[in-house]
């Protein structure tokens, strides 16, 4: 439950390297304890926001317009998620994976490879589910913590993500 706390911290949208580092940075995984999370929530929130009109500059509280450029979200998770979702009230996974798809959102999961639900969001077009393993006798979240603890193995997997922006940006033209 987040009563006391936002389903999403919202940054403003930066075309700046270091502007980007440094929200990254300030990021800290706290609160929770309780599972299930509510990570549909912030997916639907995130799919809904506006999007600048098609002659309109960017925009730093809105996505580009639909056909502009891609859109990623990536998800750092270890508990499975919510259903039905608060907000907005009683929907469904289904319109979640409706709205990301509508709003054209490639969706990146680094999820344990335990929480089977998972598979059901790779249904997003584009989306992949970067299963994490988890042992025998070994937490999920020991597990995410582990993988990426790793810096040389998140540096691969920042190069992946990064790879794979890079390919598929270069399919959809970006307004000047």
């Amino acid at each position: 439950d987040y009563a006391d706390r936002p389903a999403i911290v919202d940054n403003p949208f930066v075309a700046d390297a270091a502007e980007l580092e440094k929200q990254l940075d300030a990021l800290n995984a706290d609160g929770g304890g309780d599972e299930p999370e509510s990570l549909l929530e912030a997916l639907y929130m995130l799919a809904n926001m506006p999007s600048s009109a098609p002659n309109e500059g960017l925009r730093t509280d809105a996505w580009r317009p639909v056909n502009s450029g891609r859109r990623f979200v990536i998800v750092f998770t270890d508990a499975p998620f919510k259903e039905p979702l608060r907000l907005p009230k009683d929907a469904t996974l289904d319109t979640v994976i409706v709205s990301l798809m509508t709003a054209k959102i490639v969706l990146h999961m680094f999820a344990p490879a335990t929480l089977s639900r998972f598979g059901t969001l790779e249904e997003v077009d584009k989306a992949l589910w970067h299963k994490v393993p988890v042992t025998v006798g070994e937490t999920a979240q020991k597990a995410l913590e582990d993988y990426t603890a790793d810096q040389s193995k998140f540096q691969k997997i920042i190069e992946l993500l990064a790879k794979t922006m890079t390919q598929q940006s270069a399919d959809v033209p970006v307004a000047d």
